[in-house]
């Protein structure tokens, strides 16, 4: 029901009465000003109040007509803005403003009947929206009440049907009598003018006494539509709930006090410790974070900002999750509930580094200064397929070519294979084989001798010696000289190596790994590359996927490298969740480095605490260099990937520039469902 205030019933005041004059003068004011309420004045200020009823009380005699006016002083001053409520013993309420100033007043006798009168209409318009129809009668079924939509229901002005017998006029089965002896019938069908019903009709009491009935009722044909609306409700809601399942992302609604209402998606089972959603459903998000269970509480700080908050929680076990938290306001613009869209994002391996550290014996010597310098954060199956693969295979010293694109992460991945091997107290040595000068390579990889060339006053220890009982990465093997191919070949088979300027042989026990981002196939082909070589390198083949090719990776690297940034630069920025929708959408061919350079440009150069989406977009999309290029090809590929790449960018930038995907398919003179279909392609 509407609130109603005190403003919304008050009249000005048009009388104004000394307090000397007499019984009969202001029964000629309050006749002449035709008005039944006068107010009585001292000093500026109201002391009371004369009211035609009052006055004629008080006139019993013709004496009495000369007496001085005496005010009745059962008033109540009320802020305007205030909703209305009664007082007992108050017949008067003068509305005051915020300057405590005097804007007209009401009687209780009329304010209640306005009030009456306000909710009665706000019922009935109520009652009409709804489509509900409601007739009254009395004891007699005579017609007493009809509302407009039993006037349309009926088909039949309320003019004509007014007095007339309506148990006459009704047809049903049911005997309409037992009603006025007290009985409710409830769900009862009938008709009238050929239109079929259902309703309620029910008793109508005053004073404990039957005076009549009442009769609800819809047309059976809308009640027919109404179910059916519920039925593709429920089944538009099963679908949402199998959507939500197959979806990677956890739904929590939180009500304003904190308990948990719903939770739909991928429950996230080790986040909660529990078994199942259900476990959860009616707990309290701000007891859980007392007991320890997570930090920090997203729906509390969503509640305390009064808007979207996105951040990461965290548990004792080192489970993490991204969330986003969403509030829903009421018609009072107070928060109602909180939605929490939650996403996994526990590095797999932080999981299993975890567990391995746990079981180490106290006196081990693989301290933490034999760890990775890098991490390797992957959420992704083919990623989690592939560290199985590369910790089986990290047991034995078989040499390990590691194929991928610029930037997937080759060397950090390499590092990763040294430090679950038994050689991990040993040293693990990298040099890339495109960053030296041919004629130095040789004495690089293998050393040399005192007096060797000029310049060499001292011998000194090529990589192989230093990597020796480790490990030795030799990183972009493809851009090594043929002639250095040959001896690179003779030191893998014969397991020793001879320095520059050197006869002695030396052994070496040197686990090697060997990384390219060239088609190294093709490269033997072409007799770029020698093909005992590429054999000897090619024992153990291992591919490492591009970035586009596990999108379910860039949720958890964007959040690792601005955690590092926050902690390097002081500060608290966070990305919302249509910034990281884009940041997956986007096809990053400079795959990881290229997203962690992404992440540090964002971090650095917005302004507010939370990266949106307009950054991003203008991060990736907006160049300087290329003004008048709206899409680009990333380098030499086939013709038909070429045009998916194309046909992809035109696609992200039309719907980033329209909005709608109709307005993105008239621009590019394409279907909606064209756009669609692409779309989806995107975030697979």
């Amino acid at each position: 029901m509407t609130v109603v205030l005190w403003r919304n019933l008050l009249k000005p005041i048009s009388i104004k009465l000394d307090k000397d004059l007499t019984n009969s003068q202001v029964v000629n004011k309050l006749i002449t000003n035709k008005s039944a309420i006068g107010f009585i004045y001292e000093a500026g200020e109201i002391t009371g109040y004369v009211s035609l009823l009052s006055l004629m009380n008080a006139i019993q005699s013709p004496a009495d007509f000369e007496r001085t006016v005496e005010g009745k002083t059962d008033i109540l001053k009320v802020p305007e803005n205030a909703a209305v409520e009664f007082y007992y013993h108050c017949s008067v309420f003068l509305g005051l403003n915020e300057q405590e100033e005097i804007t007209g007043y009401t009687t209780a006798d009329e304010a209640e009947r306005l009030l009456n009168e306000k909710r009665l209409t706000e019922m009935n318009e109520s009652m009409d929206h709804a489509q509900i129809g409601i007739i009254t009668t009395d004891e007699n079924f005579r017609i007493t009440f009809m509302n407009e939509t039993a006037e349309t229901i009926m088909g039949l002005p309320r003019t004509f049907l007014m007095e007339r017998n309506y148990r006459t006029l009704v047809q049903t089965d049911r005997d309409l009598s037992e009603v006025l002896e007290g009985k409710r019938l409830l769900n009862v069908k009938s008709s009238f003018n050929f239109k079929q019903m259902s309703g309620h009709f029910s008793p109508i009491y005053k004073k404990d006494s039957i005076k009549g009935m009442v009769h609800v009722f819809f047309l059976q044909e809308q009640l027919e539509e109404i179910a059916r609306e519920l039925a593709f409700v429920k089944e538009m809601n099963e679908d949402l709930q199998a959507i939500y399942s197959s979806s990677n992302e956890q739904i929590l609604t939180v009500d304003a006090e904190g308990t948990i209402v719903t939770v739909a998606g991928s429950f996230l089972c080790h986040f909660w410790d529990a078994e199942n959603s259900e476990d959860i459903i009616g707990a309290n998000v701000f007891q859980l974070e007392k007991d320890g269970r997570f930090t920090p509480n997203i729906a509390d700080q969503c509640i305390k900002q009064q808007k979207k908050v996105s951040l990461v929680q965290r548990t004792d076990e080192g489970y993490e999750i991204w969330s986003t938290a969403t509030p829903i306001w009421d018609e009072k613009n107070k928060i109602k509930k909180v939605i929490v869209i939650s996403r996994d994002i526990t590095a797999r391996d932080k999981e299993s580094r975890k567990d391995e550290e746990a079981v180490l014996p106290a006196d081990s010597p693989f301290t933490a200064s034999h760890k990775p310098k890098k991490q390797l954060i992957y959420r992704s199956s083919s990623m989690t397929e592939l560290v199985e693969e590369m910790k089986h295979v990290a047991g034995v010293d078989s040499t390990i070519l590691l194929l991928g694109e610029s930037g997937v992460g080759k060397e950090v991945f390499a590092q990763h294979l040294h430090y679950y091997s038994k050689r991990k107290e040993k040293p693990f040595v990298s040099t890339n084989c495109g960053a030296i000068p041919e004629n130095l390579l040789e004495s690089e990889l293998f050393g040399y001798e005192k007096g060797a060339f000029t310049g060499a006053q001292n011998s000194k220890k090529g990589m192989f010696e230093l990597a020796d009982g480790g490990t030795l990465l030799l990183d972009e093997i493809t851009e090594m000289p043929l002639l250095m191919q040959v001896k690179l070949l003779r030191a893998l088979q014969e397991r020793e190596i001879i320095r520059v300027g050197g006869t002695a042989p030396i052994e070496v026990d040197v686990r090697v790994i060997a990384t390219t981002n060239r088609n190294i196939k093709k490269l033997v082909q072409e007799q770029k590359f020698r093909e005992d070589l590429y054999y000897r390198l090619n024992v153990v083949p291992m591919r490492i996927p591009s970035l586009r090719e596990r999108k379910d990776d860039i949720v958890s690297l964007s959040l690792f490298f601005l955690e590092q940034l926050n902690d390097k630069y002081g500060m608290e920025k966070n990305l919302s969740r249509d910034a990281i929708l884009l940041l997956e959408s986007y096809r990053w061919p400079g795959n990881v480095r290229e997203l962690q350079n992404m992440i540090e440009r964002l971090a650095v150069t917005t302004k507010e605490q939370a990266i949106k989406h307009k950054d991003v977009y203008d991060a990736l999309y907006k160049t300087t260099d290329l003004p008048t290029q709206p899409v680009v090809v990333e380098g030499i590929l086939p013709l038909k990937e070429a045009v998916e790449q194309l046909e992809d960018q035109l696609i992200q930038m039309a719907v980033e520039k329209y909005g709608k995907a109709a307005d993105a398919a008239k621009a590019l003179k394409i279907s909606p469902a064209t756009i669609s279909r692409r779309m989806s392609r995107f975030t697979k």
